[in-house]
């Protein structure tokens, strides 16, 4: 998985972030240009690459821009975007991610991301999280769900995920 910014066009007109199938079942996010900084795109970019190489994260897609389709609302996970000033974030960092079993926030720094970036990632996670196409793997904690596995049950978290 990687972000980068769109060149002028490369996304379609009034679109703030699009996703693309890569060869060799890699994804690609695309944000528009004006909408997440250069901090923001390596920051997401490294903190992706390290959820998907120790395991956090798996794709369960190939092909066909499967994460494109509307989402169906399955609520497989919650994963979104909340934007927080960047005071609230360890120093040098534009996001982090706060995860427990069954849900994912990054906090993205409000000055790295525009808040109609942050409500087309929400929309995009909807879809991939939500519908399963994104599983949490937490290993020695439980199976690795199937795809015929009923959708686990959502519940609040014991404490809050992001500070006020």
């Amino acid at each position: 998985m990687s972000y980068r910014t769109a060149a002028r066009g490369e996304i379609p007109d009034g679109c703030v972030a699009d996703i693309r199938d890569l060869p060799g079942n890699q994804a690609e996010v695309l944000f528009a240009p004006g909408h997440g900084s250069r901090r923001l795109v390596a920051g997401i970019t490294r903190l992706a690459s390290h959820q998907v190489v120790h395991g956090s994260w798996r794709q369960r897609w190939t092909g066909s821009n499967q994460a494109r389709r509307p989402a169906q609302g399955l609520m497989k996970a919650v994963s979104r975007w909340e934007r927080v000033p960047g005071h609230m974030l360890p120093s040098g960092r534009v996001v982090v991610c706060i995860e427990e079993d069954g849900s994912c926030v990054m906090l993205v720094d409000e000055d790295a991301c525009t808040p109609q970036l942050q409500n087309a990632m929400n929309d995009l996670h909807l879809r991939l999280a939500g519908d399963g196409l994104w599983i949490q793997c937490w290993f020695n904690r439980r199976p690795m769900p199937t795809a015929t596995s009923p959708a686990p049950v959502l519940t609040m978290p014991g404490s809050p995920l992001a500070a006020a």
